[in-house]
C-alpha cells in the first residue's frame, strides 16, 4: 500500500534536513576550490603536445562543477517509497522560483551527472581504438562512436523533455505542498511517474549507465594496457609508467563516479520495490554521483604527469628526464 504524503510527519527526517544543509554547502564550496585549482592547472601548465588532454579535462572539470552547482542550487529529496508517483522536494534556493524551472533543472542534472562518466569511459575507447592499430578515430567513425556510446544522454534528455512537459501542477497542489518551520523550507517541485512510459525509459538508461559503464571501463582499461605493453615493449620502464599512469588515473575517476552511486541508486531501486521509506537514500542519492567530483582534481593532478612534475618542482623535488620525442609520440598528438 503506498503511504499518504506527508513528508513532515516522522521526527527523524528533521535530522537529515539539517545535516543538508551543512553537507551541500561545504560539498560545494570543496568542489569549487579544488576544479579551480585544476583549471590553473590546465590553462597554463599543460604543455603544447596534450591538446586533446587538456580538452578532455578541461571538459570534464565544468562539467562536474555545472553538475555540482546545479545540485547545491536544487537540493533535492527523493521520495522513491511511493513507487509509482515518485514525489521530488527541493531544499535549495530554487525553492524561491518558478517549480516548472527547477524540476527542469533536476531533470537535466541527471543527464548531465551521466554524461560525465560516459565522457570519462569514451576516453577509455579512444585510446583502445589508437592502440589497436585501428589509426585515430576522426569523420563519420568518431560520430558514429560518439553516437554509440552516448545513447543513454540521448536518450535521457529526449525522456526527459517529455517528463517535464507533462510535469504540471495544479496550483491547488502547489499551495498545499511548500513547506516551512522555523529552520528548514521546502517545495514540492514535480513528480516522477514511473509508470508512465518516458520515466520508465529514462530510469532504464540511468540504470544501464550506472550498472554497466563500470564494467565496461574495466574491459577497456583490460584491452588498452595489454595493447600499451605491445606498443611500449621496447621503451623503457619509466615511459611505460609515464604512459600506464594517466590510463589509471582515467579509470580511477570512472569508477569512482560509479562507486559512489551504485550504493544509493541500489536502494533507490528497493525503495521503489518495496515502499520501504529510506532517509539517507532519499536525502543523499542526488549527491552521490557528484560526490566523486570533489577528487577527480586530486586524481588528475597527480595522474597527469606535467601537473605531478610542476607541484614536485615547487618543492625542490627533481622528475627524471625522459626522452621528449618519445613522450611526445605518446601523448594526445600520437598516443591520445
Amino acid at each position: 500500500m503506498v503511504p499518504q504524503l506527508n513528508v513532515d510527519e516522522d521526527p527523524s527526517s528533521k535530522i537529515y534536513e539539517v545535516i543538508n544543509e551543512i553537507v551541500y554547502p561545504i560539498f560545494l564550496t570543496i568542489t569549487l576550490i579544488f576544479h579551480s585549482v585544476l583549471l590553473v592547472f590546465i590553462i597554463f601548465f599543460s604543455p603544447s603536445h596534450l591538446n586533446f588532454l587538456k580538452f578532455l579535462l578541461l571538459t570534464t572539470s565544468l562539467l562536474d562543477v555545472f553538475a555540482t552547482s546545479i545540485l547545491f542550487y536544487i537540493q533535492p529529496r527523493i521520495l522513491s517509497e511511493y513507487q509509482v508517483n515518485v514525489p521530488v522536494y527541493c531544499y535549495g534556493p530554487c525553492r524561491e522560483m518558478n517549480t516548472q524551472f527547477c524540476f527542469s533543472l533536476f531533470m537535466m542534472w541527471q543527464t548531465v551527472s551521466i554524461a560525465v562518466g560516459i565522457s570519462l569511459t569514451y576516453t577509455l575507447y579512444f585510446k583502445y581504438h589508437k592502440l589497436n592499430s585501428k589509426g585515430p578515430l576522426f569523420g563519420w567513425k568518431l560520430v558514429r562512436s560518439l553516437f554509440l556510446f552516448y545513447i543513454p544522454c540521448l536518450v535521457s534528455m529526449c525522456c526527459a523533455f517529455v517528463v517535464v512537459l507533462r510535469n504540471v501542477l495544479p496550483n491547488e497542489e502547489l499551495n498545499k505542498e511548500s513547506f516551512s518551520d522555523t529552520r528548514i523550507e521546502f517545495t514540492k517541485i514535480g513528480n516522477m511517474k514511473l509508470g508512465e512510459l518516458p520515466n520508465r525509459i529514462n530510469f532504464a538508461m540511468i540504470a544501464y549507465a550506472i550498472y554497466c559503464s563500470p564494467i565496461i571501463t574495466f574491459w577497456f582499461h583490460w584491452k588498452t594496457n595489454k595493447s600499451l605493453n605491445n606498443a611500449l615493449s621496447g621503451s623503457s620502464p619509466y615511459l611505460r609508467y609515464h604512459a600506464k599512469n594517466v590510463m589509471m588515473g582515467i579509470t580511477i575517476q570512472v569508477v569512482m563516479h560509479f562507486i559512489f552511486y551504485i550504493p544509493f541508486f541500489t536502494l533507490y531501486s528497493y525503495s521503489l520495490l518495496t515502499g520501504t521509506k529510506i532517509f539517507v537514500q532519499q536525502f543523499f542519492m542526488a549527491m552521490s554521483p557528484n560526490l566523486a567530483a570533489s577528487f577527480d582534481p586530486l586524481i588528475n593532478l597527480y595522474f597527469v604527469v606535467p601537473y605531478r612534475t610542476k607541484i614536485k618542482s615547487w618543492f625542490g623535488k627533481k622528475h627524471q628526464q625522459t626522452s621528449t620525442i618519445r613522450i611526445a609520440s605518446l601523448t594526445p598528438s600520437g598516443y591520445f
